[in-house]
């Protein structure tokens, strides 16, 4: 971890999200949530991967807030994998979706999630079981979430992220997928 983040922001519980900075993925709602709870929780990190039109105006929040050694911005990578294996928390707050690639991918890897209640995200992430679902629109229950992955023991992490991985990889690997696509398509 301290090769991928450096050595203070290793030492932290990692929040990672990985998205196009736009409007859409609601990351400007996760900054104030997560600003409201660093104070109580300054053991917490967060790791923002991916780029966008938004990302000054990221950036300069996070400097404004005094988060600049718990927040991390990096870009786009090709390490998303060990990225997410590293990471103790996923987080998705986008306000619409389809069912995201990066959700599944982070689950089947083993993370708890913290993810808006839309469609897509309410077909996989089951609340508690695999994390928690919060409203996108309202930065206070994304702080309570944050707070609520906060005071998990690194056991209740992992078995909510083995709960995750197993209902990932039980509901949508891909031979079933390809079923469920060849049953749609013979429907239609």
């Amino acid at each position: 971890r301290n090769a991928l983040f450096g050595q203070e922001l290793a030492s932290k519980r990692l929040f990672i999200t990985v998205s196009r900075l736009a409007s859409k993925k609601n990351l400007e709602r996760l900054l104030r949530a997560f600003s409201h709870v660093h104070s109580a929780y300054p053991n917490a990190g967060l790791i923002i991967v991916g780029d966008g039109q938004l990302r000054s105006r990221l950036e300069a929040f996070v400097a404004s807030k005094g988060l600049t050694g718990s927040v991390a911005f990096l870009g786009f990578r090709d390490d998303v994998p060990t990225l997410l294996k590293t990471a103790d928390v996923y987080a998705i707050p986008s306000l619409r979706e389809g069912l995201p690639r990066s959700l599944l991918e982070a689950m089947a890897v083993g993370k708890p999630v913290l993810a808006s209640r839309i469609n897509g995200h309410e077909e996989v992430v089951r609340d508690p079981q695999h994390g928690r679902l919060v409203d996108a629109a309202d930065a206070d229950d994304i702080a309570a979430a944050i707070e609520y992955f906060m005071r998990l023991s690194p056991e209740e992490l992992e078995a909510q992220g083995l709960a995750a991985s197993d209902h990932v990889r039980a509901q949508f690997n891909r031979e079933l997928m390809m079923a469920r696509y060849r049953e749609l398509f013979d429907r239609l």
